[in-house]
């Protein structure tokens, strides 16, 4: 007589077969997102999302499911190892034919990512594609003041603009927007409004147009390094004659310099480049030199920042 209380049993080949197959298609899928998707930073300035989830949470579902399969195919390979060992020497034993099998699986596989590395069509042709689909989304984005300016607080972002912070937050409430905090970064006032820190912008924008041009770009910028430098440990002598105090993180629009363990911090000057800028009047740069690394205060036009911060991470 059949017990038919007892909970059917698990099967292990099965059920890590469907759990890889699963993982497989929901890796898939997210890459394809990713690949169409446009780079961080005009991702968060337009709060771009795809079937409603934003770039951060496809990126972060991607990274999950690649463990998952990682994790699951080497479960699957160690549970039908036996079938997959017996099908390898059987093979191997019945002749040499297997071993071209072998010689053009490699060679495909050594083709594709030297094709990659050296960006030999067709395989370049793909990465060219997700760089056109980047710039689509780029062009069709209204422009940030700066790369990242969603994390600029109010008041700094009305100084990158040249602007008060009371004009900021009087142009805000006249276009209906709710700022609770005057102190706010751009991307809360967003979100605490239904809408992207793009139009959070145009917004300001619509009251003050003449500050469109204000802000970071192109513009290249010579100049003395600015407040706290960095001299290494070990090297030449650096200059230690503060030239200046450093505007506090909140109120800066330029993103601190890193510090590293094991240096020795001091005050300083660094004869070094402004960073990129544009925009209008002088900027403050990230001047690297002699006794290390600080604000750099360059000719160029608007806040400078090095090429390397301008790209995404």
């Amino acid at each position: 007589m059949t017990d038919t209380n007892r909970s059917p049993k698990i099967h292990a080949r099965s059920f890590t077969s469907l759990l890889t197959f699963a993982a497989f298609l929901v890796m898939s899928f997210t890459g394809i997102a990713l690949y169409v998707s446009p780079k961080g930073r005009v991702a968060h300035w337009t709060d771009w999302t795809l079937l409603g989830l934003n770039r951060d949470q496809w990126t972060a579902i991607h990274m999950n499911i690649c463990l998952l399969f990682l994790i699951v195919g080497s479960v699957h390979l160690y549970l039908n190892w036996s079938i997959f060992w017996c099908y390898l020497t059987h093979k191997l034993s019945g002749g040499r034919r297997f071993w071209r099998e072998i010689a053009l699986a490699l060679l495909a596989t050594l083709v594709i990512v030297g094709g990659t590395l050296y960006a030999v069509p067709p395989f370049s042709s793909l990465v060219d594609l997700n760089d056109q689909i980047k710039r689509y989304w780029a062009q069709r984005a209204a422009p940030a003041p700066m790369p990242h300016a969603e994390e600029l607080r109010l008041p700094a972002y009305a100084q990158l603009l040249e602007l008060t912070p009371d004009e900021v937050l009087a142009a805000l409430r006249d276009e209906g927007f709710t700022v609770d905090d005057p102190k706010a970064r751009l991307r809360e006032v967003a979100e605490q409004n239904g809408t992207s820190p793009s139009q959070v912008h145009a917004a300001v924008l619509k009251h003050f147009p003449e500050a469109i041009d204000r802000g970071i770009g192109l513009g290249k910028g010579r100049g003395q390094g600015r407040g706290g430098g960095r001299k290494a440990t070990g090297g030449g002598p650096g200059r230690s004659a503060d030239s200046g105090t450093t505007p506090s993180p909140e109120e800066s629009p330029l993103p601190d310099v890193e510090h590293h363990p094991g240096q020795e911090h001091q005050p300083g000057t660094g004869l070094g480049r402004g960073g990129q800028g544009q925009g209008r009047g002088q900027g403050d740069g990230v001047g690297r030199g002699q006794g290390g690394m600080g604000r750099g205060l360059g000719p160029g036009r608007g806040a400078g920042l090095n090429r390397q911060q301008q790209d995404d991470e």
